[in-house]
């Protein structure tokens, strides 16, 4: 009854003027192979290409709002563009357009200082929280014919201080990881920046709790699976900058870099608010580019690795990346929250009795690691 419930309430309207189209359009998955992966399941086994035109959208204010059989409905269109997708375009979803707004304020604020004073915050060893420049973090994880320098952007990393979350009702003793849980690195110059961030992760970790309810409803499993009382967030702001000439060590323009090399997420999933210029990506399976075009007031959601692991690769991390869509003409401020569960949970398939295991099970944090350091340490080395 419910997967029939599913594949027949799901249906989006085309929305006019955008390459992004969301339409009704039927989309296929290819799952898995059945054999079990090694222990170190590596980005190029995880990613499985699906054919879809166009991202998905859905409205959330049923589920807020709603009666018991609208919030399935809701629940029923969110698992349908997981599986068959990996993202879509969230709308109505309950957070003020003026706190994002004040947000991307912030971020401009915050990249317009002077490099000296961004660098005062830039990341410590075995953390993963402040600032990182230009190249430092390279994301083209996927693409071995290109020799990658590096992603071309800049950006700040903030989190789920464990002295916040010792403070709170939630916390009853569970693990924290220093790494994921590890003090955030302020800025002198910006004292507001602590308050507008730490805002935006209170907002959005309370609208994340209730999208897991939702991907709990739409996998017919209680949400307990999920453990997300002490999670693991990441808050980040990007700074993908115009390029003038004389950059890069060049007199001339390079707006053939990748903002953002091509990669799945690693974690549980994705909440995305960008601004207008545009310049994401997600691969289908017939090698083109589907442009994620900004809808104004919507977030876009998108699984990461770890959801995909979980689900035993029902819910897809899609291949997406950054490019450059303005000729190097106007500056792109993005900013992804990172929501995962609790350092220690147990990262183990969701199966059915006919149906194996793929990926062996793996505690959060160490996934998490893994992929960090993938990300960090490899581009130190070129």
């Amino acid at each position: 009854f419910y997967k029939t419930f599913y594949i027949m309430t799901f249906s989006c309207s085309v929305i006019r003027g955008t390459d992004a189209i969301v339409q009704d359009e039927k989309c296929y998955l290819k799952f898995p192979n059945t054999a079990p992966l090694d222990h170190a399941t590596t980005p190029d086994s995880l990613y499985k290409p699906i054919l879809f035109h166009g991202i998905p959208l859905v409205d959330f204010q049923d589920f807020l709002h709603g009666s018991k059989e609208q919030k399935f409905e809701v629940a029923a269109k969110m698992g349908h563009a997981c599986r068959e997708v990996g993202f879509f375009y969230l709308v109505n979803h309950g957070i003020p357009q003026a706190l994002v707004d004040r947000t991307f304020a912030a971020a401009k604020e915050f990249f317009s200082l002077p490099l000296e004073a961004k660098e005062k915050t830039s990341y410590v060893d075995g953390g993963v929280r402040g600032y990182f420049g230009m190249r430092s973090e390279d994301l083209n994880q996927f693409d071995k014919t290109k020799k990658s320098r590096g992603d071309m952007k800049e950006g700040f990393d903030v989190g789920l201080e464990a002295s916040r979350l010792k403070s709170s009702n939630d916390y009853v003793g569970n693990k924290l990881s220093p790494t994921f849980h590890s003090r955030n690195r302020w800025p002198a110059e910006l004292p507001e920046l602590k308050i507008i961030m730490e805002k935006y992760i209170d907002s959005l970790r309370a609208l994340s709790e209730l999208l897991v309810e939702a991907f709990a409803i739409s996998l017919g499993v209680k949400k307990a699976i999920f453990p997300i009382n002490t999670p693991c967030i990441n808050l980040r702001m990007n700074h993908y900058p115009a390029r003038t000439a004389g950059q890069n060590g060049s007199n001339e323009k390079r707006t053939d870099e990748m903002g953002c090399g091509a990669h799945t997420d690693y974690g549980l999933f994705t909440i995305l608010s960008q601004d207008s210029v545009g310049g994401l990506q997600v691969l289908n399976s017939s090698g083109d580019w589907v442009n994620a075009t900004p809808i104004k007031n919507s977030f876009v959601i998108n699984i990461g690795d770890m959801m995909h692991r979980w689900t035993n690769g029902r819910y897809a991390s899609t291949l997406h990346r950054v490019v450059d869509l303005r000729k190097g003409k106007k500056d792109r401020i993005s900013i992804p929250f990172f929501f995962n569960p609790n350092c220690d949970a147990l990262v183990e398939c969701i199966t059915n009795k006919e149906e194996d295991a793929v990926f062996e099970a793996e505690t959060a944090e160490n996934i998490l690691t893994e992929r960090y350091e993938m990300a960090f340490k490899k581009n130190e080395k070129s």
